[in-house]
């Protein structure tokens, strides 16, 4: 086996600091609440049915 270069390892970690920043600060930002966004209202409403007579 070939051993990796210290350049590689270096970049390597640097993309990896990089990929882990961006991916928490989108979850940070995802998270964040808008001002105009308000909490999603779910109605549900009473439904009764009957069976019909069976002759």
């Amino acid at each position: 086996m070939k051993p990796i270069s210290t350049q590689t390892r270096i970049t390597s970690l640097l993309l990896a600091l990089l990929t882990t920043s961006v991916v928490l600060g989108a979850t940070v930002i995802g998270m964040q609440a808008d001002a105009e966004s308000q909490p999603m209202l779910l109605v549900l409403e009473r439904m009764t049915t009957k069976a019909s007579a069976v002759q």
